[in-house]
């Protein structure tokens, strides 16, 4: 829905006050809309990962003398990480698969990739062509879902102190 917002209603909208948008492509404003759309969930998936640091321990930092951006760095944000990634890493799989929606509007991603080698190849097989196109969307799925959890056992470690089940 941001998208067809961000791609038919602004260029209408800011035409009414004389802004002329024609000469930009598509893919600005489709990057605009992910970014917009993406960077107002992803600060509501960090925010409870953020708050789920104990105010002990930035009290603790305090008491040890920590400015504010050292006890950011070295005490918030690495318990952060963890608690985090999860979610980041299925937002990121929501994106890869979002962005299928980009062929709607005419921008030519995997999906428009697809439909232009059945039309310049005259397939006799169309569901082949979408097929793969469909598996190289499930590889994508698959090495970032392994990357994240790569990810989260690397920073999970630091989560718990020695002796603390999980």
């Amino acid at each position: 829905m941001q998208l067809f917002l961000v791609y038919y209603g602004l260029p209408a909208l800011l035409l009414e006050f004389g802004i002329d948008l024609s000469a930009i492509g598509k893919m600005y404003f489709c990057v605009g809309a992910y970014v917009i759309y993406y960077g107002a969930y992803l600060s509501e998936v960090i925010r409870p990962a953020y708050l789920s640091v104990n105010e002990t321990q930035r009290e603790a930092a305090i008491a040890l003398g920590y400015t504010k951006w050292q006890m950011q760095t070295k005490i918030v944000i690495p318990q952060t990480i963890p608690v985090a990634l999860p979610a980041l890493g299925n937002e990121v799989i929501n994106l890869v698969h979002q962005s299928s929606l980009l062929f709607v509007i005419g921008v030519v991603d995997l999906m428009g990739q697809a439909d232009e080698y059945i039309s310049e190849n005259y397939a006799s097989s169309p569901i082949l062509v979408y097929f793969c196109a469909g598996l190289i969307y499930w590889l994508l799925t698959i090495i970032i879902s392994r990357i994240v959890k790569l990810a989260e056992r690397k920073s999970g470690k630091f989560l718990y102190a020695k002796g603390d089940s999980q």
